[in-house]
């Protein structure tokens, strides 16, 4: 049977391919003609010319002629702005988000929505990928080996995606419950991605993995993941963010995830945050007993309002 066609209704389901690009050039295409290539159907592919001040135009230029194509030019506004503005311009029942820097393999979004199908309480499918560098060429890395995924099997994901986010990028989700959570948070850039796992799951999401390689991450040095610092403070922005919703459901990130949040929330004055982190970080998990007692007594510092 057509993998594109559901068998309770007897017609074609539509995914979207959304693919935000700023100053992409160089990268774009190889991302856009995997995107094509994509076995699955029907799809569309919607890129969102994110304010670029190269060639960025140009290369969208060449699929002019291609109406499975559409595109979008904005002033820049990130890529989380970008990927929400394509997706409230598609149709589909599906939204896949692929960087532009990346590529797929032909079988990808097959592959996932044939999972969201056999399993409907899944949100979201991504696949293991392997990484190459600037220029394309394999690097021998991936983002699972097989224990990696267990991850995906635990009986509290929210759990889990609080720890560190087990989530590969490129998924392919459903669009109910991401409109529902109003898709990517915007002040966030560089961990939108992890927020947005954070906020599914505490939706009542899950998330689902095919645990193969069916994509390439690229790795070079002008891509938001490799800014270490900054990254680290993006991650700790997504978790600050989800602080209170994951507080009310007993769920507590890393220790030092938190007692970074306790410094930023005592730092800006926020007491009650402060003292919130430094609690939650008493709870969680592997933390011996003497350190949670200096994680108590930190949060009872901060909530009255004492030096971090």
């Amino acid at each position: 049977m057509d993998p594109s066609v559901d068998p309770r209704r007897r017609e074609p389901r539509l995914c979207t391919i959304v693919i935000p690009a700023h100053n992409a050039e160089r990268y774009l295409g190889a991302a856009l003609d995997s995107a094509l290539a994509q076995t699955y159907a029907p799809r569309e592919v919607v890129v969102v010319d994110d304010g670029s001040t190269d060639g960025t135009a140009d290369v969208i230029a060449r699929y002019a002629g291609d109406g499975r194509v559409l595109a979008i030019r904005t002033d820049n506004c990130g890529p989380a702005a970008a990927r929400n503005r394509g997706a409230a311009a598609s149709s589909g029942e599906f939204l896949a988000f692929l960087d532009a820097d990346d590529m797929w393999k032909p079988t990808r979004v097959e592959r996932c929505v044939a999972r969201l199908d056999r399993e409907p309480d899944l949100t979201w499918v991504t696949a293991d990928w392997e990484a190459t560098d600037e220029d394309g060429a394999e690097t021998g890395r991936h983002a699972y080996h097989g224990d990696g995924a267990l991850e995906f099997a635990y009986a509290d994901q929210l759990q889990a995606i609080a720890v560190g986010n087990f989530c590969a990028n490129g998924p392919v989700i459903r669009r109910g419950l991401f409109e529902d959570v109003g898709g990517f948070e915007e002040s966030i850039r560089g961990a939108e991605d992890y927020d947005l796992w954070i906020r599914l799951l505490l939706a009542g999401g899950r998330a689902g993995l095919v645990d193969e390689p069916l994509g390439y991450y690229r790795l070079h040095s002008s891509s938001l993941t490799a800014r270490g610092a900054p990254q680290w403070e993006s991650h700790l922005d997504a978790l600050e963010h989800n602080l209170d919703a994951l507080a009310a459901r007993g769920v507590a990130p890393r220790p030092v995830d938190l007692i970074a949040i306790v410094r930023r929330r005592a730092a800006l004055g926020d007491r009650r945050g402060a003292a919130l982190a430094a609690l939650l970080a008493t709870r969680a998990p592997g933390v011996p007993v003497s350190r949670r007692a200096v994680m108590l007594v930190t949060a009872l510092r901060a909530r009255c309002g004492a030096h971090i």
